[in-house]
């Protein structure tokens, strides 16, 4: 992985969220990884029309180095942007870089 690609920063954030009484899940995020240096590649996007609203969604690639602990149900903050991961892969078993799949909403 070469460092000049990873000219963007990111906070990684992890939901440990509390249940309250009625057993439904208060999401609380936290900051895993601060200011964390990645390529984030947009790969796409799609709109569709769900009532009276459009929604968009557009799909990235996050490249980071890689860390032990990357899961689906974490998210990145990119400036005022939130990205959901939707996949957590080392793509040549190397250990040395982790590609997220991500989705953000708008």
């Amino acid at each position: 992985m070469q460092a000049g690609r990873l000219r963007h920063r990111i906070d990684i954030e992890q939901n440990v969220g509390q249940t309250d009484s009625a057993g439904e899940v208060i999401p609380d995020w936290q900051t895993w990884l601060a200011n964390e240096p990645a390529e984030v590649i947009q790969t796409g996007g799609t709109e569709s029309l769900r009532g009276h609203s459009i929604q968009a969604t557009a799909t990235h690639i996050v490249r980071v180095r890689f860390r032990e602990g990357f899961h689906e149900e974490m998210r990145i903050r990119w400036g005022a942007r939130i990205l959901g991961v939707v996949s957590a892969r080392d793509i040549d078993g190397r250990r040395q870089e982790i590609w997220l799949g991500c989705q953000e909403r708008r």
